[in-house]
C-alpha cells in the first residue's frame, strides 16, 4: 500500500466517525481494521475491487460504504462497512447495500446501465 492511499484511508475513516458522531454514535472505526479490509479485498491483485461494480479502484475513486446506512439505523462499525468506488458510493446514496446490488443487476441485465450512469446525476451535499 502506497503513503498516498494511506492517506486516503485515513480521511475516509475520519470522515466516517464524523459521520457517525453527528448521527449520535460513539461506536468509531479505525485505521487498522480499515488496511485489514483494504488488503482483504485486494486479495492477490494490486487495487481492491469495487463490491458493486468491480473496477480496480486507485486513490481517490477509494470510498467507504456503510453496508446498512446510518439513515436506516445502520452502525458505524467494521462489519457494516466495505470498500466501494466512489461514483457507486455516491449513486447509493441511502439504499440498503442489496437493494443497490439488485438496482444494478436489473440495469445491467436490461443494457441501461450506461444510461443510468450517463443521465441521473444525484445531488450533492447534505440532505434537509
Amino acid at each position: 500500500m502506497t503513503p498516498a492511499t494511506l492517506r486516503i484511508l485515513k480521511k475516509r475513516v475520519y470522515s466516517a466517525n464524523s459521520s457517525a458522531i453527528r448521527n449520535g454514535q460513539r461506536k468509531k472505526l479505525s485505521i487498522e481494521q480499515l488496511v485489514e479490509q483494504y488488503e482483504k479485498q485486494s486479495g492477490s491483485s494490486k487495487y481492491p475491487l469495487c463490491s458493486y461494480c468491480g473496477r480496480e479502484m486507485r486513490g481517490k475513486m477509494l470510498s467507504l460504504d456503510h453496508v446498512v446506512p446510518f439513515a436506516a439505523g445502520g452502525q458505524n462499525e467494521i462489519s457494516n462497512v466495505m470498500l466501494v468506488c466512489s461514483r457507486d458510493n455516491r449513486y447509493k446514496r441511502a439504499l440498503p447495500a442489496e437493494t443497490y446490488a439488485r438496482l444494478l443487476k436489473t440495469l445491467k441485465d436490461a443494457g441501461l446501465l450506461t444510461d443510468f450512469f450517463s443521465t441521473y446525476q444525484p445531488r450533492r451535499g447534505r440532505r434537509w
